[in-house]
């Protein structure tokens, strides 16, 4: 055998023994799922979210409901006050017909008695100067009474 075949003899017996071993028929490979899906532990462990007590919670109302009449072009003032922050009060210019429309508002009827304000103060404010004030009481399923 000369030196070329000596070589070839090895790499054919290999590819035959390669041949046989691999199946020919094989399944596919299933699919990983793509790295962003996949779940991985953070380096940076959220953290916890502080649990606003019930005042912190009526003030953080205000402070909100401020920003959004804010947001809206009304130029109001809004507050929470009293022992444990139980009354919302809003300065702003204000007729009788929107103290109405305030009182009719869904946050009103809802949100406000649930988070546990029982008073409800309005006062119409025009130019820094508080020309009159309307006081409510939260009396239940009847809803605000004056």
């Amino acid at each position: 055998m000369n030196k070329v075949s000596r070589f070839l003899w090895p790499v054919g017996i290999a590819i035959l023994v390669v041949a046989i071993l691999i199946p020919r028929n094989r399944s596919k490979p299933k699919e990983e799922a793509p790295a962003s899906v996949v779940e991985r532990p953070s380096l940076f462990p959220a953290t916890p979210v502080k649990t606003l007590t019930p005042a912190e919670a009526r003030e953080k109302y205000a402070v909100d409901m401020a920003l959004r009449l804010r947001h809206d072009g009304v130029d109001a003032t809004v507050g929470a006050t009293g022992k444990g922050n139980d009354a919302l009060e809003i300065w702003m210019p204000m007729t009788s017909d929107t103290v109405k429309q305030i009182l009719e508002m869904e946050g009103i009827r809802s949100e406000v008695p649930r988070l546990g304000f029982t008073k409800l103060v309005l006062h119409n404010r025009f130019e820094g100067n508080t020309i009159s004030t309307w006081k409510f009481q939260w009396v239940g399923n009847a809803g605000w009474a004056q």
